[in-house]
């Protein structure tokens, strides 16, 4: 592994196997909940413009679309943690808004009933779990409507240890 220096304090883990990007000078920048590395390059027509560097290494995997990864973490670039996605699963791979005040992902408070209710949104449309009395439940209805639905892409509230995984 290589870890390639980034600005604000931040690095890049790369595969030894993309060592040969150390050659260029890479920035981080934000982005909603991680940081991504970027460099500037020159257009033949002129101007500028960012390439990530996620990016780079998709195109060397052979990845094309979307690029997701599996830790949620926009520094690790290593090959293994990248992989292709489409909009809805890169979607999936998130974890809880800012907004959230349940504490668990798909989970919210109803007003109407004084319960809480567990949702998951699948292809836009969004999926009643049902109504619970504590928001540990509705959480729980979550996780196995997300391990059903959306397989490896899922984010749990009771992430699985490895052994249960394969069941």
């Amino acid at each position: 592994m290589i870890l390639i220096p980034l600005s604000q304090g931040r690095c890049a883990l790369v595969d030894d196997e993309d060592a040969d990007l150390l050659a260029w000078k890479w920035y981080a920048r934000p982005d909603r909940s991680t940081f991504y590395a970027y460099r500037d390059v020159s257009r033949p027509s002129g101007g500028k413009t960012s390439l990530r560097l996620h990016r780079v290494i998709a195109d060397r995997m052979g990845i094309n679309g979307l690029v997701d990864h599996r830790n949620r973490c926009g520094l690790d670039n290593r090959r293994e943690n990248l992989r292709s996605a489409t909009t809805s699963q890169n979607i999936s791979n998130t974890g809880l808004w800012r907004s959230n005040r349940s504490g668990y992902k798909g989970v919210s408070w109803h007003k109407r009933t004084r319960k809480w209710t567990a949702n998951i949104t699948i292809n836009t449309k969004q999926i009643w779990l049902g109504d619970y009395r504590a928001a540990e439940d509705a959480a729980r209805a979550y996780d196995a409507a997300a391990v059903k639905y959306r397989g490896e892409f899922a984010v749990l509230n009771f992430p699985r240890a490895p052994h249960e995984r394969a069941a």
